[in-house]
């Protein structure tokens, strides 16, 4: 065991990691493409476009129906309409990882400080740990829009740390994609690799301290990170 007095803390990314939220992502999409009468995105290919904000993610959806724009203000009205459908619906069809609850419930039984970090909206974040029953499991969360930044950048990672008073030494990020490996790099943070999320870069090709198949051997690779030696 540690010593009690050295804070230790895990941090999550959200969508790919702890949650498949691909499909409830969809159609919010497509909600809002149908407003526009713009084709819909197959679930599968909208899977490839999470995790680097909603501003890329509507870049990305409408390019996809035929509709190439960075017009700000065409984006800014598509996320707000993207937002408001999926406020509607967050979790209709989102799916929890296999032993998520069952290992972020034992890490905080064995002291850990759990904090979560993702580019999904701060608003949606909350209503989707609220509606999984996950909200409590963490002490601090930032999302996309709670901050001027977002991930790769460093500091959502690092103010997260800062609002659960531990210092980034005593830190281990857990993610799924290049955005999450890059943002742990920047934020020189050890970093664990999830392989069934949603990296569109083959995971073999990701640099990451430790790389696993199922979110029930975090507890293990934790250990690995902070006793390499053992």
């Amino acid at each position: 065991m540690h010593p009690p007095s050295v804070p230790r803390a895990v941090v999550f990314d959200l969508d790919g990691t702890l949650i498949d939220s691909a499909p409830d992502v969809a159609f919010a999409l497509n909600a809002m493409l149908a407003e526009r009468d713009l084709p819909p995105v197959p679930a599968e290919q909208v899977r490839t476009m999470i995790g680097e904000g909603v501003g890329v993610l509507m870049e990305k959806a409408l390019a996809a129906s035929g509709l190439a724009t960075r017009d700000a203000a065409t984006l800014a009205h598509c996320a707000a309409r993207y937002k408001h459908f999926y406020a509607s619906a967050p979790v209709g069809h989102t799916i929890v990882y296999d032993g998520v609850p069952e290992v972020l419930a034992a890490l905080q039984a064995e002291g850990y400080r759990l904090g979560l970090c993702t580019n999904k909206p701060h608003t949606i974040t909350h209503l989707i740990l609220e509606a999984l029953g996950l909200a409590p499991c963490f002490t601090a969360v930032v999302g996309g829009e709670s901050l001027p930044f977002r991930k790769p950048d460093a500091r959502p990672l690092l103010t997260v740390l800062m609002r659960m008073g531990v210092e980034r030494t005593a830190c281990v990020y857990v993610g799924d994609s290049e955005i999450d490996v890059e943002t742990a790099r920047n934020a020189r943070v050890p970093m664990v690799l999830m392989r069934y999320g949603y990296a569109r870069t083959p995971v073999e090709a990701l640099a990451a301290d430790v790389k696993l198949d199922s979110f029930r051997d975090v507890p293990k690779a934790l250990a690995m990170i902070q006793a390499p030696d053992t």
